[in-house]
């Protein structure tokens, strides 16, 4: 998962290595749940590990109010309800899975918390071991998160949005490089759009999109 991270994979995929190195690890149900950053009051499951495919669908978007996530969010603190079958806020989708125990230790991003792990079992209450390696793999997802968003910032700033291709401050500060490094001389290559202003104006900004993009896979490619 270290390596994932430090090789800056995919977000989607690191957190799938994530729940299914913890879940192998502990033997249990492991989801990654994160607040909606639009609507804080619902909470959605982004990965999960040993999660039956025909509870997953009534449990992938809850509310803050039930569940264990909210708690471990609003609380900031590890969670463990060990009757889960009577507890307060449970998921009843749960409770007709047989789920007896479960504990969830918030994610941080930049100190907040902004979702959280959550382990349930359908056997015996949590030991210590298992409480101390959900906190360490919680740590490690939320190292995962932050890398995540600010490798999204760079590319954010780096890349255009529409066609995914380097845009001009990209090309600035690998000008700038190159004259550090005193790389020897380089040529630039300008591609122009013959009559795309009549596309636009024809046909509309969305085909002149579309059109953009086109252009951008076949200079990719």
């Amino acid at each position: 998962i270290q390596q994932a991270i430090a090789g800056r994979a995919e977000l989607d995929a690191m957190l799938h290595a994530f729940t299914r190195g913890l879940g192998e690890f502990l033997g249990e149900s492991v989801m990654v749940r994160l607040v909606d950053q639009d609507s804080p009051t619902t909470h959605h499951m982004v990965a999960s590990y040993g999660v039956p495919d025909d509870v997953r669908p009534m449990i992938n978007s809850l509310p803050i109010e039930i569940g264990i996530t909210g708690r471990a969010v609003q609380e900031n603190r590890l969670v463990i309800i060990n009757d889960y079958q009577v507890a307060e806020r449970m998921v009843p989708d749960f409770v007709a899975y047989g789920v007896e125990a479960m504990m969830a230790a918030p994610i941080h991003e930049a100190g907040t918390a902004v979702g959280a792990v959550c382990v349930a079992s359908r056997t015996v209450a949590f030991t210590d071991l298992q409480r101390e390696a959900l906190e360490m793999f919680t740590q490690t997802a939320s190292l995962a998160l932050s890398n995540a968003h600010a490798v999204e910032g760079m590319r954010r700033a780096y890349y255009d949005a529409l066609t995914g291709l380097p845009n001009r401050a990209f090309f600035g500060d690998e000008l700038a490089r190159r004259r550090s490094e005193d790389a020897g001389r380089s040529a630039v290559l300008f591609i122009d759009i013959d009559r795309f202003k009549a596309v636009n104006d024809s046909l509309g900004h969305a085909a002149g999109d579309e059109l953009l993009r086109a252009v951008a896979d076949r200079v990719s490619g």
